[in-house]
């Protein structure tokens, strides 16, 4: 029987061209790993939902997914292994991105918070831009700068950078909307940002930033 898949998102992708991302069928949503030409299917145990998102040079994917319990956990996949998280207390959990040294970012308490967590050492911390009515990180590289975005009135949202000297708030000119998602080895930063050009007509452009 020939599968149908009526949407697919790719999401991350590696230094060696792997992509993770899912896919719907119309019925069920469910993560992938294109890895050397071949497509595998990422469902975690007794899930009705697989999200794969984050992937690093390892092929460890980070994503979330919804259990029998109807709530949303984080996961981390490696070598057809999964390994479910959940930051403490929260009645959800989502994993975005994850770097070469295993450490991932993600959100929670219904992605209005933002994480770091350190399966090595078992340690979650919470990221919470200072002010921010919410924070959710999208990414991390292996320096430890970690990329999101954040807003302070629920209505505009901007990007942010945080790293060992704090944040930094990112916001393209002009823009009711900044999104940073992605940040490599060298620093630089990937996202969206959105403009009205008049009463209710809105852009939306890509951007990379570098930092100087």
């Amino acid at each position: 029987m020939k599968h149908i898949v009526n949407s697919i998102t790719p999401r991350g992708i590696n230094n060696h061209g792997d992509v993770s991302g899912f896919y719907s069928d119309g019925q069920h949503v469910q993560g992938f790993l294109k890895l050397n030409g071949r497509v595998l299917k990422l469902t975690v145990p007794n899930s009705n939902l697989t999200e794969a998102v984050g992937i690093n040079d390892f092929d460890e994917v980070v994503g979330d997914y919804r259990g029998q319990d109807g709530n949303f956990h984080g996961f981390r996949y490696s070598d057809g292994n999964y390994v479910s998280f959940d930051f403490p207390a929260a009645h959800d959990t989502g994993a975005s991105g994850i770097n070469n040294l295993g450490q991932i970012v993600g959100c929670y308490s219904l992605c209005g918070r933002a994480f770091l967590y350190e399966p090595a050492v078992s340690t979650f911390t919470a990221i919470d831009f200072p002010g921010a009515t919410s924070t959710a990180a999208s990414d991390i590289n292996d320096r430890g700068q970690i990329v999101g975005v954040y807003s302070t009135d629920n209505t505009t949202a901007h990007g942010f950078l945080y790293d060992g000297n704090g944040f930094t708030s990112i916001d393209a000119p002009g823009a009711l909307i900044t999104n940073a998602f992605g940040i490599n080895n060298l620093g630089q930063i990937v996202g969206f940002f959105v403009v009205e050009k008049s009463p209710g007509v809105f852009e939306h452009h890509a951007f990379l930033a570098t930092r100087k």
